[in-house]
């Protein structure tokens, strides 16, 4: 039996080239997540919302915080739009404020989006599914 190579993700960073990863390495440790669509099921809609923010976290501590907004539409004279946005972190970052520091971002370039009201939820979330600290 051949052996499969490892799963890759390329993410899109804020200000500097993107960056090529292996999930196995590099795993997920929080998100959070906004989904929107004008129909009961994503293939029947004709307009899409996505809008999510990832953290990902290498075993020597640094973290790839990163996010995104896409709008989706089959209206005629309706554009679609997506949005990449991501920070690389130093083991002892706030990962917290990473979060926040990535929604800002995307908060800038998305204000006149619809559903761009939903991003502090998101950031809230992503923040809220980051692993535990032990007091």
């Amino acid at each position: 039996m051949s052996q499969q190579a490892p799963k890759t993700r390329t993410i899109t960073l804020t200000d500097r080239p993107p960056v090529k990863v292996r999930e196995d390495e590099w795993p997920r440790i929080a998100e959070g997540r906004y989904e929107w669509r004008d129909g009961e099921y994503r293939p029947q809609a004709n307009r899409e919302v996505d809008l999510w923010i990832r953290v990902r976290r290498h075993a020597d501590g640094r973290a790839i915080v990163y996010g995104g907004y896409s709008y989706e539409s089959a209206w005629q004279h309706d554009e679609n739009r997506r949005v990449r946005v991501g920070i690389m972190t130093q083991p002892d970052d706030d990962l917290a404020r990473a979060i926040e520091r990535v929604g800002g971002e995307l908060a800038d370039r998305i204000a006149d989006e619809p559903k761009a009201g939903r991003l502090r939820d998101v950031i809230d979330e992503c923040v809220a599914d980051l692993p535990a600290e032990e007091l």
